[in-house]
């Protein structure tokens, strides 16, 4: 089989006409997004499902979010294991309520709402609270409880070379919702009850913003994949390793994070209330979603120690076997590791570690032939003449960059409301918990 060269892409400038085609694609993302808020909607109350059981109708009624959203990954990016992943983590992540933080401050009777999951640190609201100080709570409140719904599946999606932004997005949870109080009561939908409210708003946009993050997650993901593929090693910009201190910050946030949902599963666990199926389902999101990010984390660090353990090792062996050591070593990581996509598509490791000096030997995974290769090249050149591909990358590391700031924001929020309200109640006995 003949050796695989690289092939040089074309010249990178930017034309007008590039940007404007490429602001169409990324207006073809917003449009395509409004669905999920749509789908978000449905899923919170527009669509009624008579007939049937308590559990049948809260399970599909977050089916209706969870299966579409997972469908969507699945064609955007050609990962099946990724949009397994949203598919569980979004579907039980719905579970968990977040009705007691969604009014934001508007709701003077907050205090006679049901025990949110984060009061243990939060505090309850109280008759005598200001609207600053509902919006403190209610706000970090929301937040932490967006975080829960993009923080597991969003680290494993990072594991997986799908990058970090979308699991600190969910932070935006909380103003997402403001705005959606904020907006107009506009009947627009095909029943007075369906899209009317400020909720419901609320709702329509989060659904937004979910799938909107994941479009640009994805594409900026199978753009990066096929490059690699092909070989196109001029397209190396936003395909850098993330820096060391970025990456140990990163997982210390996302420990944090977890840390806040595993205490808040422990405190729900004592809350005595009424209404037990809201209660056991909201358990359920809490206890999963922990679950899963646990075992991830200790997964990825476990992985990182083997890594640290090997190059250890390495540094004692012959420099004629470091190698041939090396590269058996990670072919085997590389294989056995369960949440990894097919090798020649992974961004970190690729199948050049199944190519020794630009052969490929047997082993190489190869979906296309050298001749079909080369012609798929050429089209996808003629695809980077048209359409500035970088712009997703681009759009997707500065929502990323003002996520992770918003979550440095929540946190310092979150401790203000363990400061200032250390003497507030923690649980409620009024009748309608």
């Amino acid at each position: 089989m003949p050796a695989r060269v690289n092939i040089a892409a074309p010249p990178r400038k930017v034309f007008p006409l590039r940007l404007v085609f490429s602001a169409f694609w990324l207006l073809l993302l917003v449009l395509l997004a409004l669905n999920g808020g749509v789908l978000n909607r449905a899923r919170g109350g527009m669509h009624h499902f008579v007939n049937v059981s308590y559990w049948s109708a809260h399970i599909r009624s977050r089916l209706l979010m969870a299966g579409p959203t997972a469908a969507l990954v699945l064609l955007l990016s050609m990962h099946f294991r990724a949009s397994v992943i949203i598919f569980l983590m979004t579907w039980f992540s719905l579970y968990t309520g977040w009705g007691t933080y969604f009014n934001i401050g508007s709701s003077p009777t907050s205090y006679l709402s049901r025990s949110g999951v984060f009061d243990w640190a939060l505090g309850r609201s109280e008759a005598n609270w200001t609207y600053e100080h509902r919006y403190l709570r209610e706000y970090t409140g929301m937040s932490l409880r967006g975080l829960l719904w993009t923080g597991p599946a969003g680290y494993a999606l990072n594991m997986m070379g799908l990058g970090w932004q979308y699991s600190l997005s969910g932070s935006w949870m909380g103003l997402v919702y403001y705005l959606g109080g904020e907006t107009p009561n506009w009947n627009i939908s095909y029943a007075n009850k369906n899209l009317n409210g400020q909720i419901q708003w609320s709702e329509f946009y989060w659904g937004w913003w979910i799938w909107f993050m994941l479009e640009i997650t994805c594409v900026s993901y199978l753009i990066m994949a096929i490059r690699k593929y092909l070989k196109l090693n001029t397209y190396e910009t936003f395909d850098t390793p993330l820096h060391y201190s970025w990456t140990l910050f990163y997982e210390t946030i996302m420990f944090i994070l977890n840390l806040i949902f595993a205490c808040s599963t422990a405190y729900y666990q004592l809350v005595e209330q009424k209404d037990l199926k809201n209660k056991g389902q909201t358990f359920f999101g809490l206890f999963t979603g922990v679950l899963f990010l646990t075992f991830a984390q200790a997964f990825n660090w476990g992985t990182w120690w083997q890594k640290y353990q090997f190059k250890r090792k390495e540094k004692n062996l012959p420099s004629r076997n470091s190698f041939s050591t090396s590269s058996e070593h990670l072919q085997v990581s590389e294989e056995t590791t369960p949440l990894l996509p097919w090798p020649q598509n992974h961004p970190n490791i690729g199948q050049r570690l199944r190519e020794t000096n630009g052969i490929i030997n047997e082993r190489t995974p190869c979906v296309f032939t050298w001749r079909q290769c080369s012609r798929i090249t050429q089209i996808w050149q003629g695809l980077e003449m048209v359409i500035h591909l970088d712009t997703f990358a681009v759009v997707r590391w500065l929502l990323g960059a003002l996520s992770a700031l918003h979550t440095i924001l929540v946190l310092m929020m979150f401790v203000v409301c363990v400061v200032c309200d250390i003497d507030s109640p923690r649980f409620t006995n009024h009748p309608y918990t």
